[in-house]
């Protein structure tokens, strides 16, 4: 189905942030920036809490280790597309 341009309506993406909260929020945005700048392997706990302006015990007390920590972030980036692809599928919009 397609829609002239005067009937399209926006499709609410999620934005990554919008899952964020908290000092666990801050600290998995700042992993995110961290990582999409430096890669994983040369992303550390202490560039983290600077980034996200925290003490690195923080990081461990929400996180047990830098995996668990990266694994909860690629939950979140995957629940994130999931929902984006959904909310590009219901809306029906085509590309012609």
């Amino acid at each position: 189905m397609t829609r002239s341009n005067d009937q399209t309506h926006p499709i609410q993406f999620t934005r990554f942030q919008d899952h964020l909260t908290g000092k666990e929020g801050q600290i998995l945005l700042a992993a995110f920036q961290c990582v999409a700048e430096a890669g994983i392997a040369a992303t550390s706990t202490r560039a983290i809490a600077t980034r996200a302006g925290l003490n690195q015990g923080i990081i461990h007390y929400y996180f047990r280790s830098k995996d668990e920590l990266l694994t909860r972030l690629l939950e979140i980036i995957f629940h994130n597309s999931t929902s984006n692809i959904e909310a590009m599928s219901a809306s029906q919009i085509s590309t012609v």
